[in-house]
């Protein structure tokens, strides 16, 4: 069975395993995440609820190639539909309504190349390789959050331009997501029986630990770090999650560390958390970040 045949039995099996929902219809989703990762989604409707949590059926696909049946695989999407809807809910904030929604958009950083496809949709500002996009939540709370990204009907909706949206969403992430800083060191176990050296890098994301590379858009945090170790210093992206902030007296080779960031982007990182493979240099002086080529 195909993946299109697999998703079309499992939309049709579902609501016999939703018996204790009023569910008025189901459906699939193509749903465009981050760097043009495609998901096809299923999406529950249920009467008089206009939100529903998608749940992602390639992950449950690759559970079908591995041996999983069918019946199992319903009773799993059941599950995870019953977790979903009630964080859903619990956590809800609201969907797009211009009247209340300005305390909720917040900033998100990511590579250009590979959001191409949606650009004449979004409003966006350059950034080096990279692009600050706008998102607003959808729900929060202990299991995470839920956003949903800002397009150009609704930011016409908001009667704003580019350069109001961004001062507003910039001083909401800092506080939606309060920025942290620390020593990776400190983030690792340590073993006493290991003569360890490890260079002075530093770790740059956010409390969540989502979204947290986008304070490398914040001048005055980086301006206060290069105070804070009286030198300039690298950004290495590890992601869309978090930065590593490597004093500039600490770089070994600097040729060495792009292609570590090369490799490390094609191993360990997912499809969706990629940010760059390029290595930036601040630089304390002039308080510009460049590329480093």
């Amino acid at each position: 069975m195909d993946f299109t045949e697999f998703a079309n039995e499992i939309k049709e099996g579902i609501p016999d395993y939703m018996l204790k929902y009023n569910v008025k219809s189901v459906r699939l989703d193509n749903v465009i995440k981050n760097n043009g990762v495609e998901l096809l989604g299923l999406v529950i409707c249920l009467e008089n609820e206009n939100v529903s949590p998608n749940i992602y059926l390639n992950y449950y696909y690759e559970l079908y190639r591995q041996g999983k049946s069918i019946i199992e695989i319903l009773e799993m999407i059941r599950d995870e539909y019953e977790v979903s809807y009630k964080s859903l809910h619990s956590g809800m904030i609201g969907n797009f309504d211009k009247d209340n929604i300005r305390d909720r958009i917040f900033l998100r950083l990511v590579n250009c190349a590979k959001n191409e496809m949606i650009l004449d949709e979004i409003p966006y500002i350059h950034f080096h390789d990279l692009i600050i996009t706008f998102r607003y939540l959808v729900k929060q709370d202990d299991d995470g959050i839920a956003s949903a990204i800002l397009r150009n009907g609704e930011l016409a909706e908001l009667n704003m331009n580019i350069d109001e949206l961004f001062e507003i969403a910039k001083k909401n992430t800092e506080r939606l997501f309060p920025m942290e800083l620390m020593l990776m060191s400190s983030m690792i176990p340590f073993d006493e029986n290991e003569d360890l050296r490890f260079p002075r890098m530093y770790v740059l994301t956010n409390s969540r630990r989502i979204n947290g590379a986008t304070y490398m858009i914040y001048n005055e945090v980086l301006e206060k770090f290069a105070d804070s170790i009286n030198e300039s210093f690298y950004i290495i992206p590890s992601s869309i999650h978090e930065l590593l902030l490597l004093p500039s007296s600490d770089m070994f080779n600097i040729d060495n560390m792009k292609q570590t960031v090369r490799d490390v982007n094609e191993c360990a990182v997912s499809e969706m958390d990629y940010l760059s493979d390029n290595v930036y240099y601040y630089d304390r002086k002039s308080k510009i970040i460049n590329i480093c080529v």
